[in-house]
C-alpha cells in the first residue's frame, strides 16, 4: 500500500527546483545540489528566499498544487 506521507514536501522541493533552476535561472541544478549538500552554508539569503517567496503546496495556487496530482497519479500507475 503506498504511503503519501511526505508528498507535500516532495511537491515543494520539486517546485523550488523548477522555479530556481529552470524559470528564474538563478543557478544550475549542480550548483543547487552543492548548496543543499552544504546545508545552505553561507546561503542564508537563498534559504530565506525559498521559505518566504516561493509558493508552497496547499495555498490554492494551481501551478504548484497540480504537482500533487501528477505525483499521486504516477504512484498509482506504478
Amino acid at each position: 500500500m503506498p504511503s503519501f506521507v511526505g508528498i507535500a514536501n516532495l511537491v515543494d522541493s520539486l517546485y523550488t527546483i523548477k522555479k530556481l533552476v529552470y524559470d528564474e535561472k538563478r543557478m544550475t541544478l549542480s550548483d543547487f545540489k552543492e548548496i543543499l549538500n552544504q546545508d545552505f552554508n553561507e546561503q542564508e539569503a537563498l534559504r530565506r528566499y525559498i521559505l518566504h517567496h516561493i509558493p508552497k503546496y496547499g495555498n490554492d495556487i494551481e501551478e504548484i498544487d497540480s504537482y500533487f496530482g501528477l505525483i499521486t497519479e504516477h504512484i498509482a500507475e506504478e
